[in-house]
């Protein structure tokens, strides 16, 4: 990704920029330094849950003799250690 900024304009309703300013303030940055920073982690939120579906859909349904008997194999020993926690 590029070091360089660029400006840009934007339209916001008016509650939500006075409440972007108030936490700007807060935070002791500048709106422009929060805004970007929040578009930063809405997009690394984003990557992730693009990413985890397409972890999810990579296994999906794809479960072999092995991971069948481990779990089996589990069970007992779960049952055991949550008995009597709910």
């Amino acid at each position: 990704m590029s070091s360089s900024t660029v400006k840009t304009a934007i339209s916001l309703d008016g509650a939500l920029l006075r409440e972007a300013d108030g936490v700007a303030r807060r935070l002791k940055t500048s709106r422009s330094r929060l805004f970007a920073s929040a578009m930063a982690e809405y997009l690394e939120r984003r990557r992730n849950r693009e990413l985890l579906r397409a972890i999810n859909a990579a296994h999906a349904g794809v479960e072999d003799a092995e991971e069948v008997r481990l779990r089996g194999a589990q069970r007992p020993g779960h049952r055991k250690a949550v008995r009597g926690e709910w």
